[in-house]
């Protein structure tokens, strides 16, 4: 690449970077939301972007009962998602983001290096409903430990940043105005200034290593207190879902180069008798380019599944260079043909695979060589971002990357898919391993593999995910430690059996050394991923 190239990106890195807004949509004026009947049939989703009041913990009264105090004037109204915290991603950044950093938390209005914990709050001003309708918040990701609140009732809590979570409203929905009350706190890390000692360009901690996964979130220089470690804030999208009697709890759309298969898992408030069905839409054109055979399935509150698929189709297949999509639309209807809930998303046929010592991208020999990764963790929630720089690469002909030690969210990952960027994704928890530390305590590991699983099943319905990278330089320092391998070939196992179409790395700086292999990974069973 010549320097007028290296400069131009560069540039437009920097100058996507200081878009630190927030977008609002109009659903949500002022912490208020005003859902109308004529709109809240099955399947739709209410986006909650936008303004929400919030009340840090040290302006709270001791006798105070937040979960049921109505917001007042003078509260705050601060941008979800975002978080309430400094953004530390990554190496040290350039002044200009610091500046601008320093101008979106004055801009919270409360001393954000004083919270750590607080309350927001909305307003849904909602129309009666009838017995057949059900709405569900759904949480996309809070930092870092949560308990939802409607009417002073609690719904239920969360614990981990980058983990799904929903709650039903209905039971304590009212016709009127109803307070949507969220508690948000931060860890609050125990104290531990032992340094783990220098990666190959950062510097690590125990805060950073002995705590739930932040992916790369967290200053990477040692002199830090426990604070600039943690995080708290609604950071990703919230959004209301309205739903019958019946769910779609999952999704999964496995492709081939002539057909495809959807394993479909649904419940339902009670039992009965439903039927699902599938059809692909040419995102470009929007003809409908196939039609699954409905299946019936009998639905009850535990998880049904089903299979629904098509065969004998040639559809344009997604590539890099030829990002085609079709937009897969599920629905699941009562037998009388009453929508119950619906699910779209585009999808990609495309296959990726590793044989021998080669990979294949649609059945034929794929050579890459991938570029470094983009400041994701520096602005997650400003969607104009990855459309800025994804173009930018895909335009200079650099077409995989991967997501360093922090997953993409789906606004990124709509963008690979849509403008063509091969990803290998990296797991939430880098460093897993490193050093004398011992294996992941037995919590911390069982959350782990919760948030793993979740964080697989979101994803793995995009084309541009190639392949899967547990994590980054996971047992550096301490190869041949085989309590360490154990845990992390359970995860490698766990990811391959959510996921089986793609390759997966065990760690960003394996190579299967025979030594290695023959005296540890092969005699225990161990298994090491696809690609080294």
């Amino acid at each position: 690449m010549n320097n007028f190239r290296k400069e131009f990106l560069l540039a437009i890195v920097l100058l996507s970077l200081l878009a630190l807004t927030v977008s609002a949509q109009k659903v949500v004026n002022n912490g208020v939301v005003k859902l109308e009947a004529g709109k809240l049939q099955p399947g739709t989703n209410i986006d909650l972007t936008g303004n929400w009041f919030y009340k840090p913990d040290y302006l709270t009264g001791k006798d105070e009962k937040p979960e049921t105090a109505a917001p007042r004037t003078g509260d705050n109204l601060v941008g979800v998602p975002q978080f309430l915290n400094r953004v530390r991603w990554w190496l040290d950044d350039s002044e200009d983001f610091k500046k601008h950093e320093e101008a979106r938390l004055r801009k919270l209005g409360f001393d954000t290096e004083r919270a750590e914990e607080g309350w927001y709050k909305l307003v849904l001003d909602a129309p009666p409903l009838t017995n057949e309708k059900r709405i569900f918040i759904e949480f996309e990701g809070v930092a870092m430990k949560s308990r939802v609140f409607l009417n002073g009732q609690e719904l239920g809590n969360h614990t981990g940043m980058f983990s799904r979570f929903a709650f039903n409203l209905t039971p304590h929905l009212k016709a009127g105005k109803n307070l949507l009350a969220v508690f948000v706190s931060m860890e609050k890390i125990p104290v531990s200034t032992v340094s783990m000692g220098q990666a190959v360009s950062v510097n690590l901690t125990a805060s950073k290593v002995l705590s739930l996964s932040k992916g790369m979130f967290g200053p990477l220089e040692p002199e830090h207190d426990n604070h600039a470690y943690d995080l708290h804030g609604i950071w990703q999208p919230v959004k209301l879902v309205v739903r019958g009697a019946g769910k779609l709890d999952d999704v999964y759309f496995v492709p081939s180069l002539d057909g495809a298969k959807v394993n479909v898992e649904a419940s339902a408030s009670t039992l009965q008798n439903a039927v699902l069905k599938a059809r692909w839409i040419d995102a470009k054109t929007s003809k409908v380019f196939a039609i699954a055979n409905p299946v019936k399935v009998q639905l009850s509150g535990d998880k049904s599944t089903a299979t629904l698929e098509i065969k004998n189709v040639k559809p344009k297949l997604w590539t890099p260079a030829e990002p085609n999509l079709y937009r897969l639309e599920i629905t699941l209807e009562s037998v009388s043909g009453e929508i119950l809930d619906s699910w779209k998303q585009n999808v990609g046929f495309r296959t990726f695979e590793a044989r021998g010592n080669k990979l294949f991208l649609n059945g034929k020999p794929y050579w890459l060589r991938g570029v470094n990764h983009l400041p994701y963790g520096k602005n997650p929630w400003d969607n104009a971002l990855p459309k800025k720089l994804i173009q930018s690469m895909h335009d200079n002909n650099q077409r995989v990357t991967r997501t360093h030690a922090t997953p993409w969210n789906e606004a990124w990952l709509d963008t690979a898919d849509e403008i063509g960027l091969g990803i290998s994704v990296e797991g939430i928890r880098p460093w897993a391993f490193v050093g004398k530390i011992g294996a992941t305590p037995p919590d911390l590991f069982k959350h782990w593999l919760m948030e793993n699983e979740d964080v697989v099943k979101r994803i793995r319905n995009h084309p541009s995910v190639l392949i899967w990278t547990i994590g980054n330089e996971m047992l550096l320092r301490d190869n041949e430690n085989i309590e360490k391998w154990k845990q992390l070939s359970t995860v490698v196992r766990q990811t391959r059996q959510l996921d089986a179409t793609r390759p997966i790395v065990v760690s960003s700086s394996y190579v299967r050394a025979p030594e290695l292999f023959n005296n540890v990974i092969k005699p225990n069973d161990i298994d090491d991923g696809d690609i080294d």
